[in-house]
């Protein structure tokens, strides 16, 4: 390597603008298989630039995956049994240091706990990992990563996620430290307080052939806003996210008043972050049968107006949307998202606009999508369609009919189906103002009152 050549790549490694986190999704409209994780591991890897390190700790990595039944049964607790045609649901919990002595009693009561839900626990798994793979802080920080396995018992399916959200909602309440990173009839998280490549040596199951999946999110934290920490390292339990919320505090507020308004505290995670907030809530919808492509155009609404032709439709729905939700459907960014619920994988941009996402779909009926399309290599050849998605602009994958939602088409669905009557929400209780009245004085309208100017914080010149 030339010594210019060596020059350009540190400078450009020391260039502040490098990092921002790197996102992206792999997925195979056609079947599961390891390799959809062996290539999201790589994009991974290949972003590493993007992610923030102290020393030997990396800010946080994580890959968010469908569960796969059969890799999971054969860990179920020989004596119990799922029933046929029964989900197996897998949580991840994180306990806290220094507790391994209280494990047990704390395992017998989070079991009781799902019983009173009327959950079946089927066994605890202590989730392999190599401890050498981390760097020091990550080591002398690091949780107990274990993994439940859960039966539908006598939960209906379709009440099976409201379920599993109020077990979480009350473990975290009631065990200090206590952190779940997933619970979900659908998907499961791989996470840690690392970076890419030391995330692939810390979870062995990432490497192990057995274990595949028709979806693949993966996240490389660059902490800003807050210090790194385990709970912190993304993917959460839906979505990974690239910028910041720079409304987060009106947000928050606005939870606050939905809790004090429903009667539940404790929908935000505790001294989380932004990105963590906005998790929370799209799990919030999410739990009420949102679908996560609406969810996400209901709390990052696009410019509307600033569309070529808007159609009626998508006007009233971003109108009933803003009256219904007022800022809690306003989490501005910067922000780039992708997130999964394991029946959509969806990815949006706020309408700022100024996070990265690209993707492409293969020949072979692969979707990628990235911060950076050339982490995950394609032959050209195999490139099907490409594009990169514009300020408030979403794509999505249904898994269920395994088909692709460009973003023309998935605003169309979205307002097609959503279940909420926004033409009335839009319009109802509005009272028109008069005709405005042009002043006599000579075609010019009076200067206001300083005193009032004063009283609102305005000036002449800004007016």
């Amino acid at each position: 390597m030339s010594d210019r050549l060596a020059s350009l790549i540190e400078r450009y490694r020391r260039h502040p603008g490098r990092g921002g986190c790197g996102v992206g999704a792999v997925v195979d409209l056609h079947r599961a298989s390891h390799e959809v994780i062996a290539m999201a591991i790589s994009g991974l890897g290949c972003m590493e630039h993007r992610g923030g390190s102290i020393e030997d700790t990396g800010d946080g990595a994580g890959l968010l995956l469908r569960t796969d039944q059969k890799f999971f049964r054969r860990f179920i607790t020989p004596g119990r049994r799922l029933p046929d045609g029964h989900r197996l649901v897998v949580g991840v919990l994180y306990f806290p240091p220094g507790e391994e002595s209280n494990l047990p009693a704390w395992q017998q009561e989070i079991d009781a706990t799902l019983r009173r839900h009327g959950l079946q626990p089927l066994g605890w798994r202590r989730v392999p990992t190599d401890e050498s793979a981390l760097g020091a802080k990550a080591r002398a920080s690091r949780r107990d990563v274990w993994q439940i396995l859960i039966g539908e018992g006598m939960v209906p399916d379709e009440e099976l996620g409201r379920a599993l959200y109020s077990v979480k909602h009350h473990l975290e309440r009631w065990f200090r430290d206590l952190y779940l990173p997933s619970l979900s009839a659908s998907t499961v998280v791989y996470k840690a307080l690392a970076t890419g490549d030391q995330l692939r040596r810390y979870y062995p199951d990432l490497r192990d052939p057995e274990l595949e999946s028709d979806l693949a999110i993966f996240h490389r934290r660059y902490s800003t806003n807050t210090f790194s920490n385990w709970y912190l390292a993304q993917t959460f339990r839906l979505l990974c996210h690239n910028g910041e919320i720079n409304t987060i505090k009106a947000n928050r507020n606005a939870v606050k008043n939905l809790e004090s308004e429903v009667g539940r505290d404790g929908i935000l995670m505790p001294q989380g972050s932004d990105s963590a907030d906005l998790d929370r809530v799209i799990e919030l919808f999410d739990v009420h049968k949102i679908p996560l492509p609406e969810a996400l155009c209901r709390v990052m609404p696009l410019a509307f107006g600033d569309l070529p032709e808007p159609t009626p439709e998508v006007v009233r729905f971003y109108q009933g949307v803003a009256r219904a939700l007022g800022t809690l459907g306003a989490w501005e960014g910067p922000a780039a998202v992708v997130a999964s619920d394991g029946d959509h994988v969806v990815a949006m941009l706020d309408r700022m606009g100024l996070r990265p996402l690209r993707w492409l779909v293969t020949r072979s009926g692969r979707v990628i999508i990235g911060s950076e399309l050339g982490a995950i290599p394609v032959a050209a050849e195999e490139i099907a369609e490409t594009g990169q998605l514009d300020p408030g602009e979403g794509l999505a994958v249904d898994l269920k009919t395994r088909t692709l939602l460009d973003p023309r088409r998935l605003i169309r669905e979205v307002v097609a189906h959503s279940p909420i009557n926004f033409q009335e929400l839009a319009e109802s209780q509005l009272v028109p103002l008069p005709p405005r009245q042009r002043a006599s004085l000579g075609g010019k309208a009076p200067k206001p009152d300083r005193r009032v100017l004063n009283l609102f914080g305005w000036s002449q010149d800004r007016i």
